[in-house]
């Protein structure tokens, strides 16, 4: 299944991830991907990519003491402002309010 393989391909591979690489790499266009993985999941790709790198964050963030640069890095991010703004809107606070807030639970 495609789309089974396109979410694999982002568990797999995250850091590097974009959607023209997971389209490439299942062998289809990145619009195509798109259009599909909307009709099979009811969820636009673009948002369950970004969803998949805030939750690798969390994780990091939760479990560790790397940088949030660093993490931001390996959560397929390679500007810090653009995943803070992604981690607030989807989180509702800053990824070192997180880690503080996961660190005491």
């Amino acid at each position: 299944d495609l789309v089974e393989a396109t979410k694999r391909f982002i568990r797999e591979n995250l850091a590097e991830t974009t959607q023209e690489s997971v389209a490439s790499h299942v062998g289809v266009s990145a619009v195509y991907l798109s259009v599909l993985f909307k009709e099979v999941t009811g969820e636009n790709f673009r948002d369950y990519l970004i969803a998949a790198k805030i939750n690798r964050a969390k994780k990091l963030l939760a479990e560790t003491d790397i940088k949030v640069y660093e993490i931001a890095l390996q959560s397929g991010y390679t500007d810090i402002k653009y995943v803070s703004k992604n981690f607030r809107r989807l989180v509702g606070c800053s990824p070192n309010e997180y880690r503080t807030t996961a660190k005491k639970s």
